[in-house]
């Protein structure tokens, strides 16, 4: 271990800490998108999963591939 100055630890202090917040921050946004997408969804669609087929139906019966339905690509569906 090579000793650091006080400046060459604080630096390091500094990046981690601006990478703690970094990554706080991507999660809340990836929260609050999931969150947005998901009410968005819930409010007019009920989804039935079919446990034998990787496939989800709507009420109206509209049928989509679970892999895009749990990506968010649900651009066919609605």
């Amino acid at each position: 271990m090579d000793p650091r100055s006080q400046h060459q630890n604080r630096e390091v202090a500094w990046g981690r800490l601006a990478e703690q917040l970094d990554g706080r921050a991507a999660r809340r946004d990836h929260d609050e998108l999931n969150t947005i997408r998901q009410d968005a969804h819930a409010e007019f669609r009920t989804w039935t999963w079919c446990g034998w087929r990787d496939e989800v139906k709507t009420p109206t019966g509209v049928k989509a591939s679970m892999r895009k339905v749990l990506a968010g690509r649900l651009g066919l569906v609605i």
